[in-house]
């Protein structure tokens, strides 16, 4: 089921079926656990309207058959809210790692590649990561990078390789500029978002969302940086050799037959 529906868990099947309010609220009585009235209607409407059962409740015209309690509108919110942010933090997170999957696979092109198998090893790539969901902007954004690196394989298929190290730091440097201009919008995000949480008038719900932004932010930051790290000091390994080579050919003198004079 993991590999096949991508469920972390399966139904157990063995209990009478009961929507997750009932089941609830069954549980308690089933173990003598007494609730409060407030507390009952909590349990029962936190789904809000997404549940049709509880439309007589929230849309009621008798002002004396009206909820009471605002208890069950504090529990749908947070559980939105919730709902919401988990989704983001793992989207956020197949993001990350299918890009860092992307960017590792542009680094190792080179001209003894077989271009065929390389469209067909990122298309696999591509179907696999679509078996997750996503939001718009990570969609996009995975989108966006699929594409580049496509066309990238069809940019060195039609060119002549004269120069596999100068190909290497060409698309290492692309990564890394990519990567420093993600690294600065994170930033920017995370000053914002400082800011809006010293900010006034913010309920709590609204500061809770903040501080679990902030926490994903400083988390992706510390991630990208260390990837950052990692392919700077692989430029750096493929640079010193070719450096090396380029000074050594400056200062081997000319023979007779190659001077220019």
């Amino acid at each position: 089921h993991r590999k096949n529906q991508g469920a972390l868990y399966k139904m157990n099947p063995l209990p009478e079926f009961m929507l997750i309010p009932d089941r609830s609220l069954f549980l308690l009585q089933q173990r003598g656990i007494k609730i409060s009235l407030k507390e009952w209607f909590g349990i029962k409407l936190h789904d809000g309207l997404y549940d049709e059962s509880n439309k007589p409740y929230y849309i009621n015209y008798d002002k004396n058959a009206r909820l009471r309690t605002n208890l069950p509108f504090i529990l749908h919110q947070a559980d939105s809210i919730a709902a919401k942010v988990e989704f983001e933090q793992a989207s956020s997170k197949l993001r990350d790692e299918i890009i860092a999957k992307i960017d590792a696979f542009k680094a190792g092109i080179n001209e003894k590649s077989n271009f065929k198998e390389l469209q067909e090893e990122l298309k696999t790539l591509q179907n696999e990561s679509r078996k997750s969901r996503y939001t718009k902007a990570d969609d996009a954004q995975l989108k966006k990078a699929f594409d580049t690196v496509f066309h990238y394989i069809n940019q060195q298929r039609n060119l002549f390789f004269n120069d596999k190290t100068a190909i290497r730091v060409k698309g290492l440097t692309e990564v890394i500029q990519k990567m420093e201009t993600s690294l600065q919008r994170d930033k920017k995000d995370l000053e914002y978002l400082e800011k809006k949480a010293n900010g006034n008038n913010l309920r709590s719900l609204e500061l809770q969302l903040i501080n679990v932004k902030k926490n994903l932010l400083n988390d992706t930051i510390a991630s990208k940086e260390d990837k950052l790290k990692d392919i700077r000091s692989t430029l750096e390994k493929i640079q010193k050799p070719a450096t090396k080579t380029a000074n050594e050919n400056s200062d081997t003198p000319l023979k007779p037959n190659e001077s220019n004079g």
